[in-house]
């Protein structure tokens, strides 16, 4: 039979290379399934990567401003520290003012004579209430010494009876004014 005859279909030839073994085929695919599966692990452990540094960039600049932060308010509270102080002992001495008690007939007059002979060095009198039964008046302090001094030469005073303090302030100058009640 002629081998271009219609009834001959099939060609014959020599393989050289010789037929991949279906083993050979199955380690292709998997292999191939290998390289995808490595692709789309190195995508991911880049995006995890990444995220991470973007992480740790984002937690070092907070630790940066927290740390700016601190240092601020630790400067803040060595300057208000020296007023906290003065704070806490203007309360002592009006605590120990608080406690001054007793009874006065002397006319206002007098009062306020005695008050004026007691003064701290620099103090002066803001403002004198005089009715019936009742002395009041403010006296301005230059400094928290001054209040301590003008207390104590309250309380070391004999003369007063009842003192009840009204009130006391410190104005942003640094000037106390003290409010005392006089009965």
């Amino acid at each position: 039979m002629p081998l271009n005859s219609p009834t001959h279909s099939r060609t014959s030839g020599i393989n050289l290379a010789g037929s991949l073994s279906h083993e050979f085929a199955r380690f292709r695919k998997v292999e191939a399934i290998i390289k995808r599966t490595s692709f789309v692990v190195l995508g991911v452990y880049l995006v995890v990567l990444v995220g991470v540094a973007g992480i740790n960039f984002f937690f070092l600049r907070q630790e940066g401003s927290l740390r700016k932060a601190g240092e601020s308010l630790r400067g803040q509270i060595n300057t208000l520290s020296p007023v906290e102080i003065l704070l806490q002992t203007v309360k002592n001495r009006t605590s120990l003012a608080a406690n001054i008690l007793g009874t006065t007939q002397t006319p206002p007059e007098r009062v306020l004579a005695q008050v004026v002979g007691i003064l701290p060095l620099g103090a002066t009198i803001a403002e004198v209430d005089a009715q019936e039964g009742k002395f009041s008046i403010s006296v301005s302090l230059p400094n928290s010494g001054s209040v301590v001094e003008f207390f104590k030469s309250l309380s070391a005073s004999s003369q007063f009876s009842n003192i009840e303090m009204d009130g006391l302030s410190l104005s942003n100058q640094g000037f106390y004014t003290v409010s005392l009640n006089i009965r």
